[in-house]
């Protein structure tokens, strides 16, 4: 089953570009992410990153990650973010967007669904 932040990214995304408005996303800075960025840039813990037509080029928005150039303080980078880091994908201009889910991993909801078709319905028939 495809991740549904994939299908959430991109609805934002095409929203923002459809609105005049400038995609960005917040990205957690953990153990899990190796970008390769300038020093001065990945010592925080969150980082936001413009992803606008204007501001990088190559984007690619996958079922697992985002991808994308752009350029730090005219060093070229090239990132490649798994889409678990994205944790809010948003239109700078309002502050709208989406926060993402990632808490629920599908062992979770295989058992939901499963506990969900075993249980019997509260509800009583009346005739």
């Amino acid at each position: 089953m495809t991740n549904k932040n994939y299908y959430l990214i991109n609805a934002i995304y095409q929203w923002c570009l459809d609105s005049n408005f400038t995609p960005h996303i917040l990205v957690v800075n953990n153990d899990d992410l190796t970008l390769q960025l300038p020093k001065n840039f990945s010592d925080s813990k969150e980082l936001i990153f413009n992803i606008s037509n204007t501001a990088v080029k190559d984007l690619t928005i996958s079922a697992y990650n985002v991808e994308f150039n752009a350029m730090f303080n005219g060093i070229a980078c090239s990132l490649n973010i798994d889409i678990k880091n994205i944790l809010y994908i948003f239109a700078k201009e309002i502050n709208d967007g989406v926060f993402l889910d990632h808490s629920r991993s599908e062992n979770k909801i295989a058992n939901i669904k499963k506990e969900t078709q075993t249980s019997k319905s509260h509800l009583t028939l009346i005739k």
